[in-house]
């Protein structure tokens, strides 16, 4: 919790934030999760803490020492170096007298392992001060390198976004059902009181109005991709497969990676539409070609509808970014 005031017993809250560690944070030491909260807190408030005063307020006494201990171990003094920026002192309280961070400590509490978050929920203080990842643990750096976290992010994202998708209703939706129970005939009359039929009676409106998908996907210039079927262009990809970081993972353990299938030494993902799409390595000059075969089956309509047309053939990470 960030607050501002003259004491931390009577400060008003200005920020809250509670973050998930990976699983190779939570093999940590005790005093490193509790640094690592206070480094990932500051840099979150960062513009609004360098130039005045900051009481850090913790229940872990082995930090009121932290400033004046005299030897460090290489990752703690990465941290000290980030502290530096700060004028900082460090008290220690009891949890349940600071009761409002104690409780934001607990969010995730009850997790489970197969439980999987967006990716900005994640602490991310350790390598923003060691990017080069020297002083990390050898786990956490394989987390890093291989973007373990990144991955499981972004088949949650990808949960998140299709299950939106299917609930989803645009106000128009809404609007043309609603006139359409409107505008719903009545029950069918006795034979004795059917009148008798006019010509020019306008027909009864759609019931269901168009959706979000059918604007997608309902567009033209869907045609597949001319090297869909090319074998020298399948081959180039299960060749390089085994070089890619990310990609070599799921070849080698596919029953690891429930989201993605393996099919004729293919890995195949499926898409919002629920379409299986071609995974692709990060080859520059490959995606290069998919973008720019992409671009003139689309058109000059910009980069979210190629990006659109893209996403219902191949997959790659960050490809959004990279379109």
């Amino acid at each position: 919790m960030y607050s501002q005031g003259p004491t931390w017993q009577n400060c008003r809250p200005a920020g809250f934030m509670s973050k998930k560690f990976t699983t190779a944070q939570q093999n940590y030491a005790v005093h490193e999760l509790e640094t690592l909260a206070i480094l990932e807190a500051l840099m979150k408030w960062e513009d609004k803490l360098i130039g005045y005063d900051v009481h850090i307020i913790t229940d872990h006494k082995a930090l009121e020492f932290f400033k004046t201990q005299s030897s460090m171990t290489a990752h703690q003094r990465r941290g000290m170096d980030y502290l530096s920026r700060f004028n900082f002192d460090i008290t220690y309280i009891k949890s349940d007298l600071n009761k409002v961070a104690n409780c934001l400590s607990h969010y995730y509490e009850s997790d489970n392992t197969q439980d999987v978050h967006m990716y900005n929920e994640y602490v991310r203080a350790d390598p923003c001060i060691d990017p080069a990842g020297e002083d990390l643990p050898a786990q956490r750096c394989k987390e890093i390198s291989e973007c373990i976290i990144e991955m499981q992010a972004m088949r949650e994202t990808d949960h998140q976004r299709s299950t939106h998708l299917r609930e989803w209703k645009e106000q128009r939706d809404v609007e043309a059902e609603e006139m359409a129970l409107a505008d719903r005939p009545d029950p069918p009359p006795s034979p004795a009181e059917t009148p008798i039929p006019n010509a020019h009676a306008p027909a009864p409106m759609r019931e269901n109005g168009m959706t979000l998908a059918d604007m997608l996907y309902g567009r033209p210039n869907n045609t597949k991709p001319d090297n869909m079927e090319d074998n020298a262009f399948k081959q180039r990809i299960r060749l390089g497969y085994n070089d890619d970081k990310l990609l070599s993972l799921i070849i080698e353990k596919p029953m690891d990676y429930p989201t993605f299938t393996v099919r004729d030494n293919l890995i195949w993902k499926q898409n919002i539409r629920g379409d299986d799409v071609l995974c692709l390595l990060r080859d520059r000059e490959l995606l290069l070609g998919i973008v720019t075969q992409a671009h003139e089956s689309v058109g000059h309509f910009g980069s979210q509808r190629t990006d659109e047309y893209i996403r219902w053939w191949y997959w790659w990470p960050y490809s959004t970014k990279e379109i």
